[in-house]
């Protein structure tokens, strides 16, 4: 493990892109991956939603009607990115738990082969 916490593998493959590319060079660790992949949707909806709220108080404080045009559509921006990135966090949340419960299952079964 390194300082943050990842495995030395995953910090060494970085990329510049920021991609940790977990699942091409550490194998037998897709768990991992997908944890990977659901912290960043995390991150990324909590980030837009923070940036909506933002944008929501700025349009609370506009007083010319340019500016509040400005704003309102600052803020329409900020809700339907909030809502992609929401979207796309549900989804992969969901699949995310289907796809390890299918895996925890297979891996039981193989277990029980072995005694």
């Amino acid at each position: 493990m390194n300082g943050r916490g990842f495995p030395r593998e995953l910090n060494a493959d970085r990329s510049n892109k920021g991609s940790f590319g977990a699942s091409s060079n550490i194998p037998g660790n897709t768990e991992l991956s997908f944890e990977l992949t659901l912290i960043l949707h995390t991150s990324s909806a909590c980030k837009a939603i923070d940036d909506e709220y933002k944008c929501k108080k700025k349009l609370d404080s506009a007083r010319s009607g340019q500016v509040i045009d400005k704003r309102i559509a600052h803020f329409e921006k900020a809700q339907r990115l909030a809502n992609e990135k929401i979207e796309l966090y549900d989804s992969f949340n969901y699949l995310y738990h289907c796809i390890t419960g299918e895996l925890r299952i297979f891996d039981s079964y193989e277990s029980g082969l072995g005694s």
